[in-house]
């Protein structure tokens, strides 16, 4: 297994050319483990995301707990985040984008959306009903 170096400054140049891309249909951003680099997601792909993490939550394969929302602002762009996190213990890999550009450490994958009610409506979709 190789690891990855990832600072600050990678993790803002990322950032700043996610933003090149970002239009107004994009409601979410992440980075991707798999494409290396900062991925948008409109709310069409949002959607699909949603049934996939709601089976996954449904599974007790993931969940998404409440108390690890934040907000940061970065550049005066305000971000509204929660955190998917399998229930495997053995699943230990932590964000490189929370840990280099919001200062949060968390084992896990950040969603950072535009709006926070978009943030709270995704969380309460997925995570309805599961404790």
């Amino acid at each position: 297994m190789s690891f990855e170096t990832f600072d600050r400054t990678k993790a803002i140049k990322l950032y700043n050319e996610m933003l090149k891309e970002m239009d107004n249909s994009d409601i979410c951003w992440t980075y991707g483990r798999i494409k290396k680099r900062c991925c948008l997601l409109n709310k069409r792909e949002m959607e699909i995301q949603m049934k996939s993490w709601r089976k996954l939550a449904r599974d007790g394969k993931i969940k998404i707990e409440k108390f690890n929302d934040r907000s940061k602002t970065i550049n005066d762009k305000e971000y509204h985040f929660f955190v998917v996190q399998t229930t495997n213990d053995n699943d230990t890999m932590f964000d490189p984008i929370g840990c280099s550009l919001y200062g949060f450490i968390v084992s896990g994958y950040i969603y950072s959306f535009k709006n926070k009610s978009n943030r709270d409506k995704v969380r309460e979709y997925v995570m309805k009903g599961i404790n």
